[in-house]
């Protein structure tokens, strides 16, 4: 299976204007599918700290984009799915090949959302604005989805008929970001499901072993790396070994 080819796209379009004016225009990009699925693309900006700033006002962004697998002919009826990965910084390219199988055996009735958290695939945006990964990282991407939930859907919902959902679906460490949605999210019409899929705990990681002491084991191998001023310390963004977790 070959990877999809991806068209850049106003979803704000495409959704008021209905499937022909989709079809139309990926006729005429001459758009390459892999079992009848095809993938389009938009970018949008958010602002790198939520807590500090809002949208309008905000000078630093940081750009992420988001990725819709649909199959031809959905009419705009398909419920949306977002698949969000778990990890700090897994791309949702290693989704794809799963996202494309899924689409097409349930004959186009959901179409599959995913979005890089933090923008991952953004880097220069990540180093431009490295210090948002330091501090309250969740919030901020659970803010992040808010903001793109309400681009895709529009407040009260207005890009979507009265019986299409929209669910969440979150895996390993974005069951946290889920929670953290759930928590800050003023719009409690926005999302219809939340699916947490291998829920952390929240207190400690265990190995199979079940190693209580893990997360201490973690901090002190990254407390001496970040004091090895000559060896993989050059390689943090942050010399504090926590917040070089997430660096």
């Amino acid at each position: 299976m070959q990877p999809l080819t991806t068209l850049e796209i106003s979803w704000n379009r495409i959704l008021s204007q209905g499937a022909q004016h989709l079809a139309d225009s990926l006729k005429h990009n001459k758009i390459v599918t892999v079992n009848n699925v095809y993938a389009q693309c938009i970018y949008l900006n958010v602002p790198s700290n939520w807590n500090k700033t809002n949208l309008t006002t905000c000078t630093q962004t940081i750009e992420i984009f988001v990725k819709r697998y649909s199959l031809l002919g959905y009419k705009n009826m398909s419920h949306h799915l977002w698949r969000i990965p778990g990890g700090g910084g897994i791309p949702v390219s290693t989704l794809e090949f799963e996202t494309v199988r899924v689409v097409n055996a349930l004959n186009g009735s959901i179409s599959i959302y995913v979005t890089d958290k933090q923008g991952v695939a953004c880097l220069p945006y990540i180093r431009e604005n490295e210090y948002r990964l330091k501090q309250k990282i969740f919030t901020n991407t659970a803010f992040d989805l808010e903001y793109i939930l309400k681009v895709i859907i529009d407040n009260n919902r207005q890009y979507l008929n009265s019986n299409q959902c929209v669910i969440l679906k979150g895996s390993s460490q974005s069951t946290y970001l889920l929670q953290r949605y759930i928590h800050i999210t003023e719009d409690n019409e926005q999302v219809d499901e939340v699916i947490l899929d291998s829920i952390l705990l929240t207190d400690i990681t265990r190995l199979i072993h079940r190693d209580k002491y893990l997360n201490y084991i973690f901090l002190d191998l990254f407390t001496r790396c970040s004091q090895d001023d000559y060896g993989c310390a050059q390689y943090f963004e942050d010399n504090h070994p926590r917040r070089a977790l997430y660096t």
